[in-house]
Formats: C-alpha cells, structure tokens, sequence
C-alpha cells in the first residue's frame, strides 16, 4: 500500500498561493501589511492570530513535538518551559541568561534590542542572522520583530522543515526495506519502494534516494545479537568500556 505523506500542507499551501496569486498579491494575504516595501517591522506576527487550535501541530510527523505540547500546556506550559531552561543555564554558571529566561517577554525584547544596538544584528545563541539597523534594534525593544528578519527565518524554518520531513521518511523507508530483506519478505521491499516512488511523485523537488549500502548495514545489524550491535554502535573511545561492562552483565 503506497504511502500519502509528503510535504507539510502549510508549505504547499504558500506555494500554491505564491502560484495562484502571484509573489505580491500572496504575501499580502499571507503577512498583510508586514508585505508592503518599506514596512520596517513585521506586524502580522504580533496581530496574528497564532495557531487558532492549539495542538495542531501533534497531527503532522515531525520529530519533535515539544512546542505543540507547549501550546495545549498555553502560558503555563512557556513559563515551565522557560523555568527548566534558565536552571539549565544557571547550572551550567550562566547567570545572567537563566535570570532573562524567566523575566517577561517585554523585559526579554528590551534586552534583545539592546543587544542588536550594540552589535548591530540579530544573533539568537550567538548565531548571526542579518545585519540590523539601530532603528530595528529600537521597534525590537518594544516588541516588533524586524522584517528583514522575520523574512529570513521564515524562509529558514520552511526549508529546514522540508529537510527535517524527507530525512524522517527516508530513514522509514529505509528500515522497512531492511526489515524486508533482514525476513526474506519481500512484500515488504515492495511496499518500501512504492512508498519511495509515492514520494518522489509527490515531492518532485524533493526526492528521496535510499542509500542501499546502508540498508545492507541495517540488515547486518539486525542480524546481529544486541551485545555485538552495542559494541559495534559503540564511539572507538568507549569501545573495550563497553565490551567489559558487558561482560560483566549476568546473563
């Protein structure tokens, strides 16, 4: 039976709109006034409307699930959220992010338009995104995220999201391949390429090659005991640590 997952609907619907409308009627209605040249900041994020059903997000296969979880958890659920992620830090002697990580968000935009000022671009975790201006730095302490940003790590979430979804599939129809040929069924080898060719008919841009030197692999090791597996899977560092305290393990 071929499989129906490809690309996540959101991305498809902005290309489909993009197709539809064209690249400056689509960005209207996608970011309203936020599309307009000239337009500093990015307004639609902070009017929007977010995601009107929160948990969504769980329907769609990702790898993660923490921020849909997040949002059925609403404010609460941010405020632990932050709460672990400042003890992390505190513990790891980085006192003055643990202490922003609990403040409010309006404390947090000053802090971080400060910061653009000072170094004039906007570097969440020390990794630069662009070059900002001083008056970007100023709508970002009162909350207003820059365009020119907002514009890059739209771009940026929706291709990582595209990669993130056609590793995820690969490495299915990767396993269940080797499953196949790991239990001489080859009906399953048959459903591991329909669903490889249900993709790339789909996703065309996007397509997914399997790497059959690695699936051999993952036919050895599941033939494999799991002593020898671990062992194997084991850093070289780590390798004779593994070996011995398994050994010492009663069977």
């Amino acid at each position: 039976m071929a499989s129906t997952v490809s690309i996540p609907w959101e991305c498809g619907a902005i290309r489909r709109t993009h197709s539809w409308l064209g690249q400056g009627s689509a960005d209207f209605v996608l970011k309203s006034v936020s599309s307009m040249p000239g337009m500093p900041v990015d307004v639609a994020s902070r009017f929007g409307m977010g995601n009107l059903i929160p948990g969504t997000g769980l329907l769609t296969k990702k790898d993660s699930y923490g921020r849909d979880l997040g949002e059925l958890a609403g404010p609460a659920g941010d405020i632990a959220k932050r709460a672990f992620t400042g003890a992390g830090k505190l513990l790891a002697g980085d006192l003055a992010g643990a202490a922003l990580d609990i403040t409010p968000a309006a404390v947090r935009n000053v802090a971080k338009g400060a910061d653009m000022m000072t170094t004039g671009a906007y570097d969440p975790r020390s990794y630069n995104v662009n070059d900002t201006s001083n008056a970007e730095a100023v709508m970002k302490m009162i909350g207003f995220q820059p365009n020119s940003t907002a514009d890059i790590q739209e771009a940026k979430g929706q291709a990582l999201n595209m990669v993130r979804q056609n590793r995820m599939r690969s490495m299915e129809i990767a396993e269940h391949w080797a499953q196949g040929l790991a239990a001489g069924d080859m009906a399953m080898v048959g459903e591991a390429r329909a669903w490889r060719a249900d993709w790339n008919e789909k996703n065309p841009t996007t397509p997914i090659r399997v790497n059959m030197p690695g699936v051999i692999r993952r036919v050895q090791a599941m033939r494999q005991d799991a002593v020898l597996r671990t062992q194997k899977n084991a850093p070289a560092a780590l390798k004779q640590t593994v070996r011995r305290e398994l050994a010492e393990t009663p069977s």
